[in-house]
């Protein structure tokens, strides 16, 4: 009896386990992100793409809650329907409750270089820091995110500024920040035209003070796209891979990241698409275009100032207290 009850034991734990992977319909669920389709998928009551054991299908481009976020496998609701999707299906997320999304690292101050060092990772030629450039760090001893990947900053070679919690930040102080890279190649006309798109977003918004309660718009300050408005031909993410302007959504999803850690309220964000870009996480750029605005909403009780740095490469946007 004890050998019959163990066996029976061993034939049921898979299909015990299997049972903890069933959606519940009547557990309260918390909507931690809505995300896009990236093309037709069935919501599954199990983890199993092999399963038939499924709801309903979620069209392309629909939009999902997600109330589990797994590396594979993402808890979701659709029109009632509640079950699993695969993770790789599920793009442009917003956050729409205190969980960051999915890949972001957290910045903890910036590094004010004292020397010349380069920087690189696998897959990207590298950028050369100068003294005094201003670059965010994710740890002190001189950690940063680039591309997809992170790198070191030799030791000794700069500066740590860490950034300041809101509620002890004086006028001046900075709050938060984020960095990306970029090639600057003066040889080829459309990589100077893509650093010289650069210059002008970073020109039209540094220096913009973002009041409690006001909304900021990217395009208000950066828009029309077009020559008529100073902008070059050069690359960017596009069906022919290039058009005018190319390189200013670089300095958009350089802020992007930078609001991340902010209080401010995403109220318009577009990606480019479901690959992303060579400079961001995926699902961590930000599109910009004539009717594709960046908007968010400040909710500090002090202003906001940005300040955006194009340094030979290296774009940095922080986020300051503002003056009274």
């Amino acid at each position: 009896m004890k050998k019959l009850l163990t066996l029976l034991l061993v034939l049921l734990l898979p299909f015990a386990a299997l049972a903890e992977e069933i959606a519940d319909p009547d557990e309260v669920l918390e909507t931690i992100y809505l995300a896009r389709m990236y093309r037709e998928t069935r919501i599954r009551n199990v983890q199993d793409m092999n399963s038939r054991d499924w709801l309903g299908k979620v069209p392309e481009d629909a939009t999902v809650e997600v109330y589990e976020y797994g590396e594979e496998w993402c808890l979701c609701g659709y029109e009632g329907d509640v079950g699993w999707l695969p993770t790789e299906r599920l793009y442009e997320m917003w956050q729409v409750s205190d969980v960051p999304l999915p890949g972001f690292i957290p910045m903890y101050g910036l590094a004010i270089m004292l020397e010349e060092a380069f920087v690189t990772v696998e897959g990207y030629e590298g950028n050369t820091l100068q003294p005094g450039d201003a670059v965010v760090i994710a740890t002190e001893d001189g950690m940063v995110t680039m591309n997809r990947d992170t790198a070191q900053l030799p030791e000794g070679s700069f500066r740590y500024e860490p950034f300041v919690p809101a509620q002890e930040a004086k006028p001046g102080d900075a709050l938060y920040g984020f960095t990306t890279w970029y090639q600057v190649d003066e040889s080829d006309k459309l990589i100077v035209g893509r650093v010289e798109n650069i210059e002008i977003g970073v020109e039209r918004v540094t220096g913009t003070v973002i009041m409690p309660g006001e909304e900021f718009s990217f395009n208000d300050l950066c828009a029309p796209y077009s020559y008529d408005n100073g902008y070059k031909k050069a690359p960017n993410i596009s069906r022919d891979g290039v058009g005018v302007s190319g390189g200013v959504c670089q300095v958009s999803t350089t802020m992007f990241q930078a609001v991340q850690g902010l209080n401010v309220e995403l109220t318009e964000w577009y990606v480019h698409s479901y690959a992303g870009v060579q400079y961001a996480r995926r699902n961590h750029d930000c599109a910009v275009a004539t009717w594709k605005d960046f908007r968010f909403v400040s909710y500090y009780d002090f202003p906001i100032e940005v300040t955006l740095y194009a340094q030979d490469g290296v774009l940095t946007c922080v986020f300051r207290r503002g003056g009274e």
